[in-house]
């Protein structure tokens, strides 16, 4: 119980620096006499005040309670960004037309092509830019290529698809942290052959592969190559 009133001391400290006291209690409906007892730990704060506090300054109460970093209530921890919410950031930025992913697999550009031009694929137009362009972004991740590609199929079916998308299948990426994609990480993921893989086996495979060490990766590699050459 100390140490969690130490947590809140601290998170309060910061939250309240740039006021009085006084113009605290008032913003928070509550006593002067509270809030010097909350930053110097000798009142544990009520879930009503915690509630008040969440909501005056926006702030998350998990950030309050010390069991996040993340300080914003909408906020994202760059640092520990999940597949799922990169997902939905870029489904969002996509349907606002801020932005628009090259199906570069699908759309590929005839040899005699000078300019921009457009085909039709499944309904969906793809835009074919030449190999110079700079407006070109390439998705190197594997799963967030796999992500973003199933949401061009699935939003070509129908509304119910997306539904599903968004409620069912987004959500498994839940807590999936974003991978470091330097080094031999991808290397290793496309060693395993992810080929018809689904969401689950996407899971599995992302674990497995970040608890090893880039040394480790290496010698997966290796090791799966030789079983090929080997024709097992």
């Amino acid at each position: 119980m100390d140490d969690l009133k130490d947590i809140i001391k601290v998170r309060l400290a910061e939250l309240f620096e740039k006021e009085t006291q006084e113009i605290t209690a008032g913003r928070l409906q509550t006593t002067q006499s509270n809030i010097s007892k909350w930053l110097s730990g000798a009142q544990l704060i009520t879930t009503d005040n915690l509630y008040r506090i969440a909501k005056t300054y926006n702030v998350s109460i998990d950030w309050l309670l010390g069991i996040s970093d993340v300080r914003d209530i909408n906020g994202l921890n760059i640092n520990n960004l999940t597949y799922e919410q990169v997902a939905r950031i870029m489904d969002k930025l996509i349907i606002n037309d801020n932005m628009k992913i090259l199906n570069h697999k699908e759309a590929v550009r005839p040899d005699s092509v000078d300019d921009y031009g457009e085909i039709e694929t499944s309904g969906i137009k793809i835009e074919i830019r030449p190999d110079d362009n700079t407006d070109y972004i390439k998705i190197k991740d594997r799963l967030l290529s796999y992500m973003l590609r199933r949401r061009y199929k699935i939003y070509d079916v129908g509304d119910d698809m997306v539904d599903y998308w968004y409620n069912s299948s987004l959500p498994n990426f839940k807590g999936l942290k974003v991978v470091n994609n330097t080094g031999n990480m991808q290397d290793a993921l496309d060693a395993k052959g992810w080929a018809g893989f689904q969401d689950a086996d996407w899971i599995n495979l992302i674990e497995e592969i970040s608890r090893l060490s880039e040394e480790e990766r290496t010698a997966l590699i290796q090791e799966i190559e030789n079983k090929k050459k080997e024709g097992q």
